[in-house]
């Protein structure tokens, strides 16, 4: 790594360990609870989840918050698969540093 790359490189990793963290949030959540299951304006605490998403003041990412407005699984499947193709991006980015 050339030594003018370092700042981008502590950048990346430090979007890396936020999208690692947003991960391990959301992960289990998806391995726990299998299906949504109606009534939505309530959690019961078998399909539901509260989570909110907001985008860091520097552009440098995203963060996620488990205790915003319920929501079913499938945005919760959605932010899995966002979040493991954000993964995927920074490590090429690396790659090429």
């Amino acid at each position: 790594m050339k030594l003018e790359n370092r700042g981008r490189y502590n950048q990346l990793s430090d979007q890396l360990n936020c999208v690692e963290n947003a991960l391990r949030t959301v992960e289990p959540v998806l391995v726990k609870f299998t299906k949504d299951n109606p009534p939505w304006g309530t959690f019961d605490g078998r399909a539901l989840y509260s989570f909110s998403i907001s985008q860091y003041g520097d552009g440098s990412g995203f963060d996620i918050d488990l205790a915003g407005c319920c929501v079913g699984l499938e945005v919760l499947r959605h932010t899995h698969k966002l979040l493991k193709a954000k993964q995927a991006e920074i490590f090429a980015e690396i790659e090429t540093i």
